[in-house]
């Protein structure tokens, strides 16, 4: 779909959230998808019984339950009458929603900028110890200090993105997405 009366910040922002979606997701949604759609009877029959969810991101959804789909590609005319209801907040949490049902990584990013900060917090360490005892440059207390704040500070992210980790897999659980679905079967009584 083409938006023509859409702003340019709306159309990069959905460019860009779609590109990071379907980056961090291991499904993969059209550009541009509306959630207005027509749903074949067995999808709708898995939405009702087999998906518990109640926060239901619908374009990754019915990407996620794998039946067969074709897009109708139209321009949107600018609108007659109104505006959308849709205001930049309400955009980010919805692009927040989508990526936290669909994908783990910004938890496992906890993780890894926490080594990180680590990291630079005992190389950091390492150079002001050198700075202090070879060439006497330092304020008194600024860097243990630093390092303190830079290690401790990793450390806590690190332990901060493992727990994270574990609540988002008892988040996956509690959706109670089916495991598998059956798109036909042969020989079966329904």
């Amino acid at each position: 779909m083409h938006t023509r009366s859409a702003s340019f910040f709306k159309r990069f922002s959905a460019k860009l959230f779609y590109k990071f979606f379907n980056a961090c997701t291991s499904i993969k949604i059209d550009a541009n998808a509306a959630d207005f759609r027509l749903l074949d009877r067995k999808v709708v029959n898995v939405f009702k019984m087999d998906i518990r969810e109640r926060t239901r991101f619908l374009r990754g959804l019915t990407a996620w339950v794998g039946f067969r789909t074709c897009s109708v590609a139209y321009n949107a005319e600018k609108r007659h009458a109104g505006s959308s209801k849709y205001s930049l907040r309400k955009m980010l949490l919805l692009a927040v929603d989508g990526i936290c049902s669909f994908s783990a990584l910004p938890l496992y990013a906890g993780v890894v900028i926490g080594f990180l900060l680590s990291i630079a917090g005992f190389f950091y360490a390492v150079f002001a110890v050198v700075e202090k005892y070879m060439y006497n440059k330092n304020v008194p207390g600024w860097t243990s200090l630093v390092i303190l704040i830079t290690i401790i500070g990793g450390i806590q992210l690190i332990l901060m993105g493992i727990l994270g980790i574990y609540i988002g897999k008892i988040y996956e659980e509690t959706k109670q997405r089916p495991i598998y679905l059956v798109r036909s079967s042969l020989g079966f009584n329904a």
